[in-house]
């Protein structure tokens, strides 16, 4: 008779996960910068830089998606909330001016929680330890309520 034990939930490689919130903060700033150029660019300039902040954003997801492979609490986080993918276009570069201020705000509150989450991981032998893992999962919801604020206005 075969008797299955329940499976241990996989550890979690710390560093590995601090790499892929380094990087998220890495693309969310390059964005940041690509959006505070456009503020002060103009016609073809500050078309090229908000198709940057797009890619940025892009390759930010992606790299999202990799950490909720390693994060599944994070991805339970992002599945409750759901990204869906919107084609607001507006040909009224004001409205653009406004979204691209509120972006550049967002995008500092992003960069800002993926600092907290880092400092959250790396405090796994802190005594301060099961203070961090109850304030992760509120830290998560407020990631992903972000992430998808700022997904709608893109």
């Amino acid at each position: 008779m075969i008797v299955f034990r329940p499976r241990k939930a996989a550890a979690i490689d710390y560093d590995h996960v601090k790499y892929l919130h380094d990087e998220c903060i890495e693309q969310l700033e390059l964005m940041k910068i690509s959006l505070e150029s456009a503020q002060l660019s103009n016609d073809e300039i500050r078309d090229q830089l908000d198709y940057m902040a797009q890619n940025h954003w892009q390759f930010y997801l992606d790299t999202l998606h990799l950490l909720s492979m390693h994060d599944n609490d994070l991805k339970d986080s992002l599945l409750k909330v759901g990204l869906n993918a919107r084609n607001t276009e507006s040909n009224q570069e004001k409205e653009y001016q406004v979204k691209r201020v509120l972006l550049l705000t967002l995008t500092t509150s992003l960069i800002k929680r993926h600092r907290r989450m880092e400092y959250v991981f790396s405090n796994q032998n802190n005594p301060a330890k099961d203070f961090l893992s109850l304030a992760a999962p509120i830290e998560r919801d407020y990631l992903v309520t972000t992430i998808t604020i700022i997904h709608n206005l893109i």
